[in-house]
C-alpha cells in the first residue's frame, strides 16, 4: 500500500498574515525566475558550509560524511549551472522572446506558500515526513517554495491545488512533475537524486501545461495558429527537447491502440459466446465503455505534442532550462531532418515568436 496517498496537510491562503517586501524586481519572467534560482543555491550553499565546513567532515562517519559531499556538490553544481547557463547558450538567449513579469502581491499562507483563495497547496504525511528527515530533500523543497513564490499572481492562480510530493525509491524512477486539468491540480515530485534545477524545471514545465489547457478555453484560435505553427516549425524532425519529440505521432499511436484493443474485446465476446466454459463473459456495457475510454485518449492525444513544445518553451523562456536544447545546424553535409537529435536554428526562432504571440 503506497502509504503517500493518505489525508493531506492543507494550507489555505492566510490573510491576516503580513506580506513581505518583494525583493525581486519586476522585469522579465526569465530574468526573476533566474534570480531566484541563483540567490536561492547561494543562500543555501552558504549556510551548508557553515553547518559542515569541509575542514571537518573528516570527523564524519562515512555514511554521513559521503551525504554531505554529495550535497554540498550538487548546491555547487546548481550554482555552476546558473553561472554558466547564458555563456553557454547565448544563440538561445538571442533568440529568445522577453515574456514581462506579472504583478507578484499574492500572501503567504501557513508555509510560507503564496496563494489566492482560490488555491491550496498540499504535502501528503509520508512525504512531509520525507522532506523533514532528508537534508537534500528539504532544500529541494524550500528550493521549490522560492520558485513557486516568484511566479507572477496570474500563474498560481491557474491552480486550484499545488502539491508536493516527496518519494525515496531505490530504483530512482519517478514522474518529475503532472498536471491534471480537470482537478485545476499540478504535482512536483521531489526525489534525493533529484537536482534543484530540475525541481525548478518541473514546476515551469507543469505552469506551461496549465497556461496551454486555459489557453484552449478562453483563446482557442490562438492555441490554433500556435499548434499548426508548431506544425511547420517541426515538419522535418525537429523538436524543442528529445521529450517532447517522444509524443510525435502520439494520435496515430493512440488510434492504432484502440483498433488493436477493441479488435481483442471483440475476439474475446465472439469466443465467451461460442465457448462459454473456456472464456469469462464481458458485463454488459463493458465494450461502449472501453470505447468511450479509448476515444477520450484519442482526444487527448490530438494536441499532446504541440502541448508539451509549449511546455519545453516555456521552461525556457520563463525558466531556467537550456542544457537539455541542442541545436544543429542545416548545411549541405547535414540535412534538415533531425530526427529528434536536436532543432534548427531556424525552427526555434520560429517556436519562440509563436509561443510570444500566443501570450501577447
Amino acid at each position: 500500500m503506497d502509504t503517500d496517498d493518505v489525508s493531506e496537510d492543507v494550507d489555505e491562503p492566510s490573510d491576516d498574515k503580513e506580506k513581505k517586501e518583494e525583493k525581486i524586481e519586476q522585469n522579465d519572467q526569465r530574468s526573476v525566475n533566474q534570480k531566484t534560482y541563483h540567490d536561492f543555491a547561494e543562500k543555501y550553499h552558504e549556510s551548508f558550509l557553515k553547518q559542515f565546513p569541509k575542514d571537518k567532515r573528516d570527523e564524519l562517519g562515512w555514511k554521513e560524511k559521503n551525504f554531505v559531499n554529495r550535497v554540498d556538490r550538487e548546491l555547487e553544481e546548481s550554482l555552476t549551472d546558473m553561472n554558466h547557463l547564458g555563456k553557454n547558450n547565448k544563440m538561445i538567449d538571442k533568440l529568445m522572446p522577453v515574456m514581462p513579469m506579472g504583478k507578484n502581491t499574492q500572501p503567504e499562507n501557513k508555509s510560507g506558500f503564496r496563494a489566492d483563495k482560490g488555491t491550496k497547496t498540499t504535502i501528503t504525511p509520508a512525504s512531509k515526513k520525507l522532506v523533514e528527515s532528508n537534508p537534500l530533500v528539504k532544500i529541494q523543497h524550500d528550493g521549490l517554495r522560492e520558485a513557486w513564490n516568484a511566479l507572477p499572481d496570474e500563474q498560481r492562480d491557474l491552480i486550484g491545488e499545488f502539491q508536493i510530493r516527496a518519494i525515496d525509491n531505490e530504483a530512482g524512477q519517478y514522474t518529475g512533475g503532472t498536471y491534471n486539468h480537470s482537478k485545476k491540480k499540478l504535482t512536483v515530485t521531489l526525489h534525493p537524486r533529484a537536482n534543484m534545477q530540475n525541481v525548478f524545471n518541473n514546476l515551469h514545465h507543469e505552469i506551461g501545461h496549465a497556461q496551454y489547457h486555459k489557453l484552449m478555453e478562453t483563446s482557442p484560435d490562438k492555441i490554433k495558429k500556435f499548434n499548426e505553427a508548431v506544425s511547420l516549425a517541426t515538419v522535418w524532425g525537429n523538436n524543442v527537447t528529445a521529450y517532447a519529440g517522444s509524443y510525435r505521432g502520439a494520435k496515430l499511436k493512440a488510434k492504432q491502440y484502440m483498433k488493436s484493443a477493441i479488435a481483442d474485446l471483440d475476439l474475446h465476446i465472439e469466443n465467451s459466446k461460442k465457448h462459454p466454459e473456456r472464456f469469462q463473459p464481458v458485463p454488459d456495457g463493458y465494450r461502449e465503455k472501453s470505447v468511450k475510454t479509448l476515444t477520450r485518449r484519442i482526444e487527448n492525444a490530438e494536441t499532446i505534442y504541440e502541448n508539451e513544445t509549449h511546455s519545453a518553451l516555456a521552461q525556457l523562456v520563463t525558466g531556467t532550462n537550456t542544457h537539455d536544447i541542442n541545436i544543429v545546424k542545416h548545411t549541405k553535409k547535414q540535412p534538415a531532418i533531425t530526427n529528434h537529435r536536436g532543432i534548427r536554428k531556424e525552427a526555434l526562432e520560429e517556436l519562440f515568436n509563436a509561443y510570444k504571440e500566443l501570450h501577447e
